[in-house]
């Protein structure tokens, strides 16, 4: 219907269904995260989300936390804007999640925002209301959330937002990953409405240079929406049969401690110091196993 008679009118946040949609999305979730269609960007990916909240919160030279194990497109994105990396504590039990997150407090008064990926990749480590890491310091959380479909070990993923209320709070998401459609290149900022109030004129500006978001896919996402959940259901079939065949090949392996993740679709077992890592990826790729070694994502240790 958009292309027959589509008439291009830009908004700079997005076309109004589309975050009509997105909204609706947020007020389903558990908690409810009940904000305005004023408080969603559409943007063309993620990474651009990233890239555009740097801009916004930083300037070169500034500092933002990220987890220690993390995925490695916060390196390239953050270098790009010559802004600094500290890192906090985010360690794996050995048992496919983490223990709770710790920052040296001497890191706070640096930080111009905090990353956090909920549910974690790769450990699957979920955020909540009891993670302590999350109520140190002022500065806004940018909250990564493309694998909050995908749950396994928990019943939700809470959005953040509907958490910290008084404190500024960016949702990343796209349809990418809930929806298996990477190449339709459309994902959005959800602001709960501390960040709106305090943020949402600035990016508005930022998201306006540029209006990367295509706006023929923008017209489909209230369709794409209300189908995820069929696309969702059949991902978490799959996710637990390969539970399942994961656990019958690690559970013939004696000294691998792992258990199945609260969410995502990946487990991080721990190899023991001093075992042959190497000999053990390659018989996991032999059973046929897909797997990562943990420096993909800053992990160095067993």
């Amino acid at each position: 219907g958009y292309l027959q008679s589509r008439a291009y009118e830009p908004d700079s946040r997005g076309m109004a269904a589309a975050r009509e949609a997105i909204a609706g999305y947020y007020a389903r979730r558990t908690p409810a995260l009940r904000i305005s269609p004023e408080n969603v960007f559409v943007v063309s990916s993620t990474s651009e989300a990233y890239s555009l909240l740097l801009s916004l919160l930083c300037r070169p030279g500034d500092a933002v936390l990220e987890p220690e194990i993390t995925y490695p497109i916060f390196e390239l994105i953050a270098d790009n804007h010559a802004v600094r990396r500290l890192q906090y504590s985010f360690r794996p039990d050995g048992f496919g999640k983490a223990e709770e997150p710790f920052m040296d407090e001497d890191l706070f008064g640096q930080a111009k925002a905090l990353f956090c990926i909920s549910p974690h990749n790769p450990t699957g480590h979920v955020a909540g209301g009891d993670s302590q890491f999350l109520k140190f310091g002022n500065f806004p959380v940018i909250v990564d959330e493309v694998f909050a479909e995908f749950t396994a070990g928990t019943c939700a993923v809470p959005p953040l937002g509907a958490l910290l209320v008084e404190r500024p709070v960016f949702h990343l998401n796209g349809i990418s990953k809930m929806c298996g459609l990477p190449d339709f290149k459309i994902a959005w900022i959800a602001l709960n409405d501390c960040a709106r109030e305090r943020y949402a004129k600035r990016l508005e500006f930022l998201n306006d240079l540029f209006l990367n978001a295509s706006y023929p896919i923008q017209s489909l996402v209230p369709k794409i929406l209300r189908r995820a959940p069929e696309y969702r259901l059949l991902v978490q079939k799959r996710i637990e049969a390969n539970l399942e065949i994961a656990e019958v090949v690690l559970g013939a392996c004696e000294t691998i401690r792992y258990r199945p993740p609260p969410a995502g679709a990946t487990l991080f077992p721990r190899v023991p110091v001093g075992a042959d890592e190497e000999g053990f990826l390659l018989s996991l790729l032999d059973c046929g196993l897909s797997v990562h070694p943990g420096y993909y994502y800053n992990w160095e240790g067993d």
